[in-house]
């Protein structure tokens, strides 16, 4: 009776043991997350921990002393707080070691793309994502319609040129030769003298005005632009990075694409809106463009700007009756009105590419002078006439709408339509650049912190009651057994 007495104590004895030796092994790990590299929540609100040795390097080292420290403290202050008799029967930690890491790098980013969007579910409701997703979704749906505008301008000139060609050679078989340049007139091109006018092709005007310079065209203040710029050469998307030892089960939807894109939004600076101690002052842009200097990615926000308002406004002008018709007409005179009707259809669709094109440069001009232009426009918002352009165009503001989008709407669009794995690697870029030389961090590296870990404890106790009875042949000089933890910063748990 004493022998199976003893023994059922012992069992309760080992497994009061192994549970608190469990919890202590999930509250030191845990604990080891406390220890957030404060700059980046503070700056960024993003929870990392890091694995570098405060010199440049990926070390666990630390970590690992860090975590067996805790555990050594936890098992003696319970010890201290049991009865006398448990200290002759102390439950040891034999080893402890991490196990698996993951870092906030990992996966071309996928671990930051999670991250952030987790955090971001708590700030942006689903309602106000999709009322963002489906203006991007509009501007998106208005550039496949249009389709390739540059291709519809080409055709018309080339189609143009044929035709000439055709004449050309007409006239020669005729004894007579006609300039291919010159296009046929009918009653209403000729003036009040009885002279017949020119027809001028605005479509022959857009690839100089793209020559031009897209910040010249739509006469930018360059003087006043940043002229910061970053050496891209050692940043975390040019250079070797640390892998960690555990994967993330990629996540890919519209609302996590939102929350994403409104986290920048929200934490990096535009030419817009400008913020200080950072080392580009267009972020936004960076993210999107991906150059070294401020003027280059503005430059090319403003080419992609221009491109997003020209098939917008292809898309009206498709819908404009009137305007449809003006360009008709002008097709027509520059044709011939003997002309073939596919070579005129061909140069009205030309014609009010050429237009749309026009009509956008105002626009971005506009939307850089900080007021907003409707997405698809109507009549009343319409600005350029066809009629009036001219090869040394100078373009004037467009009017604006005050319920049209602003600079930093259609920053949206093309943050959602570019490539998220590009822009998470660059808003790293970003953090661990800002942080470097405007804190204290100067060793920091994003390729260093850890967004989850594993950890595995080793542990050992002598038995207590069985030492007070002989159960057979039955001999237990040790109890030894392991466990394991894992934790991350993730609201839903480490997977």
């Amino acid at each position: 009776m004493a022998a199976l007495i003893f023994t059922m104590l012992e069992g309760v004895h080992i497994t009061g043991q192994q549970a608190m030796a469990a919890l202590d092994s999930k509250s030191v790990t845990e604990s080891l997350l406390a220890e957030y590299n404060v700059p980046l929540m503070e700056r960024y609100h993003l929870f990392l921990l890091d694995g570098g040795d405060g010199k440049g390097q990926f070390s666990l080292t630390s970590l690992t002393q860090s975590a067996k420290a805790r555990m050594e403290e936890n098992l003696t202050e319970e010890a201290m707080l049991s009865k006398r008799i448990y200290d002759m029967f102390p439950t040891k930690l034999t080893s402890g070691e991490i196990t698996g890491y993951q870092l906030v790098s990992d996966q071309q980013g996928e671990v930051f793309y999670q991250l952030v969007t987790d955090y971001m579910k708590h700030n942006l409701t689903r309602e106000a994502a999709d009322s963002i997703y489906q203006k991007i979704k509009d501007a998106s749906d208005a550039k496949d319609q249009a389709g390739d505008l540059d291709t519809k301008r080409d055709d018309a000139m080339t189609r143009l040129e044929e035709a000439s060609g055709d004449r050309d050679q007409k006239a020669e078989h005729a004894g007579g030769m006609e300039d291919p340049k010159k296009a046929t007139k009918d009653a209403d091109t000729v003036g009040d003298t009885g002279k017949q006018k020119e027809a001028e092709n605005p479509i022959t005007y857009v690839k100089d005005w793209k020559n031009t310079g897209i910040l010249k065209l739509i006469e930018a203040d360059t003087s006043a632009m940043s002229d910061a710029k970053l050496d891209l050469s050692g940043t975390l998307s040019k250079r070797n990075r640390n892998q960690g030892t555990q994967s993330i089960q990629k996540k890919d939807d519209w609302y996590g694409r939102i929350l994403f894109q409104e986290y920048l939004m929200k934490y990096f600076s535009s030419y817009a809106n400008a913020k200080e101690e950072v080392c580009l002052r267009y972020e936004l842009e960076y993210l999107i463009e991906g150059k070294a200097t401020d003027k280059e990615n503005l430059s090319g926000i403003a080419t992609k700007l221009l491109a997003i308002r020209e098939a917008a406004n292809f898309v009206y002008l498709q819908t404009d009756t009137a305007k449809k018709s003006e360009a008709f007409t002008l097709a027509t005179l520059i044709a011939g009105v003997s002309a073939n009707p596919l070579l005129i259809k061909a140069l009205q669709e030309g014609i009010l590419a050429a237009w749309a094109f026009a009509e956008s440069v105002s626009d971005v001009r506009t939307i850089f002078a900080g007021k907003r232009i409707p997405l698809i426009k109507t009549a009343k918002d319409w600005s350029m006439d066809v009629k009036g352009l001219v090869a040394d165009q100078k373009f004037e503001e467009a009017r604006e709408d005050a319920r049209g989008l602003s600079y930093e709407d259609y920053l949206r669009v093309l943050l959602y339509l570019g490539s998220r794995n590009k822009q998470c690697m660059r808003a790293m870029d970003l953090i661990e650049q800002n942080l470097r030389q405007y804190t204290e961090e100067k060793q920091l590296c994003m390729d260093h912190m850890l967004t989850g870990l594993s950890a595995a404890y080793q542990f050992q106790a002598e038995p207590m009651f069985l030492s007070f009875v002989t159960v057979g042949n039955l001999k237990v000089s040790t109890y030894q057994w392991s466990e394991q933890a894992s934790v991350s910063y993730f609201s839903e748990g480490y997977e």
